[in-house]
């Protein structure tokens, strides 16, 4: 169900309980084929109500990297899921970790907690994460120094312990 999702975006609801993680294996535009190059999978084109191939979208307003924003003609690859300013709790479910193909994950202002899972890593893609106000705890995994294309990084108002590792500190603007 939902495999063409590409934006979620829930925030600001009264959800509560826990992320599900059992729907994210549907979420297939979320993914990457591992065995596809990047350059295949910026080629992204569909059918649009039999128009021929369309490989943008109208218009979307989105919250990234601390702002909103109002995008125009994105591209069809470009996925986001907001889930911000709800009540949901639990921990990050391990399948959103295959979400290789995701701009930007934003769960502030929830009841998360436990550890930031360490195959957070493989979000070779993520620009944008945002963990504020959240209780998270345990150290800051060291595996988000792979995020290359990690631009802002927000986990503020957490329980993390410990240093923050210099190569994260080095690769991202951090808020704290």
């Amino acid at each position: 169900m939902w495999k063409m999702l590409q934006i979620v975006d829930l925030a600001f609801n009264n959800f509560n309980g826990t992320l599900p993680g059992r729907i994210f294996p549907t979420w297939k535009a979320m993914m990457l084929d591992i065995n596809q190059t990047a350059s295949k999978a910026n080629q992204i084109i569909f059918s649009f109500f039999g128009f021929g191939q369309v490989k943008y979208q109208d218009r979307v307003i989105v919250t990234m990297k601390g702002q909103e924003k109002t995008l125009i003609k994105i591209l069809t690859i470009f996925t986001s899921i907001d889930f911000s300013s709800n009540r949901i709790e639990g921990s990050i479910p391990e399948e959103m970790m295959d979400f290789t193909a995701l701009y930007a994950l934003n769960l502030s202002n929830n009841n998360l907690a436990g550890r930031i899972p360490s195959s957070i890593g493989k979000l070779q893609r993520l620009e944008s994460l945002d963990l504020l106000n959240n209780s998270f705890t345990g150290e800051i995994p060291s595996q988000l120094a792979n995020l290359s294309f990690l631009s802002v990084l927000n986990l503020s108002y957490n329980h993390f312990v410990g240093r923050i590792p210099t190569e994260v500190w080095n690769s991202v603007w951090y808020s704290a």
